[in-house]
């Protein structure tokens, strides 16, 4: 029987975002391995915002919140786990995400085979930099009519040409019409669209500061004419959909390359590898922002 109140959560849903919970702790304490040598406290507010894991806002009806949850502080151990010698080239920086990857994978209980599974789930879920017209326009016989609907609808709020506040609105009134709807979550058939909302809406919040940062600015461009602002606001949220966009094709490509294999695997693989590719990608697209993200970071020039 499904449970019929959307607050209402089985015994071993919370004790699997209990575990969850556990693993990212050890995530993030892993790929910040090297944080006490690296990042000594900075005074400046700049340092400490960036320091800082962000989220959206919080659904308490979405079942699958944590994993978009999940998958920024994988993010952002990630990105905390940079060194400078991880910034000298983009390869530098993939090295380091990827070995992030068998870190997270290792931590997850998952085996050798199933890491290396992950590593090609990622690199493969990456070759198209911008996949917000593949997902606008998706296909696919592994999802219900209705799952494809708001997927779509998804793919063209991240293809928006407009502000940051143009695009959260629309992620958030899809999350309204998709919560609305009866899901079969009970038997876990019907995930992907609660599943690549929540990570769409967290991962556009955290890289929407992040990008910004790397501007030199919080949530204003400063010093800047009217015309300049506005192009630098749409270059940002541009690059923020496209981050976003292969986050949740990440996500939506874990959770179903592993889900014969049951729903644990299939949540660990969305949040592992929609996190992958969330760094591959800001990584091979957009090195020079995450350098100077980097630099902000350290508080250094």
């Amino acid at each position: 029987m499904k449970h019929t109140n959307p607050h209402v959560r089985r015994s071993s849903d919370i004790l699997r975002t209990t575990v969850l919970l556990a693993t990212t702790f050890l995530l993030f304490a892993t790929c910040a391995d090297e944080y006490e040598t690296v990042y000594s406290p900075q005074p400046m507010a700049a340092a400490d915002e960036a320091s800082l894991v962000l989220y959206g806002p919080i659904s308490d009806i979405n079942p699958y919140e944590y994993i978009g949850l999940r998958h920024n502080d994988i993010v952002h151990a990630g990105m905390r786990g940079l060194t400078p010698r991880d910034t000298v080239s983009v390869e530098a920086g993939l090295r380091r995400f990827d070995a992030c990857v068998a870190e997270w994978g290792s931590l997850s209980g998952l085996d050798q085979h199933d890491i290396d599974t992950f590593r090609s789930v990622v690199h493969s879920a990456t070759i198209a930099a911008d996949r917000r017209r593949e997902l606008s326009t998706l296909t696919s016989t592994r999802y219900t009519d209705r799952e494809l609907r708001y997927l779509r609808r998804i793919g063209k709020a991240l293809s928006l040409v407009g502000t940051f506040e143009e695009v959260e609105r629309e992620l958030l009134a899809v999350e309204m019409d998709i919560m609305s709807e009866h899901w079969h979550t009970d038997n876990h058939s019907e995930l992907a669209a609660l599943v690549a909302i929540s990570v769409a809406k967290h991962s556009f919040a955290y890289w929407k500061r992040i990008i910004l940062l790397s501007y030199g600015q919080s949530d204003a461009v400063l010093g800047k004419s009217v015309v300049e602002a506005v192009d630098i606001l749409i270059e940002a949220t541009t690059a923020t959909e496209i981050i976003t966009a292969a986050d949740v094709m990440g996500a939506l490509a874990g959770a179903q390359h592993f889900q014969p294999f049951g729903v644990d695997k299939a949540i660990i693989g969305a949040i592992v590898v929609g996190g992958s590719s969330s760094l591959m990608v800001a990584g091979i697209v957009y090195h020079d922002r995450i350098v100077a993200f980097f630099r902000r970071l350290l508080s250094c020039n």
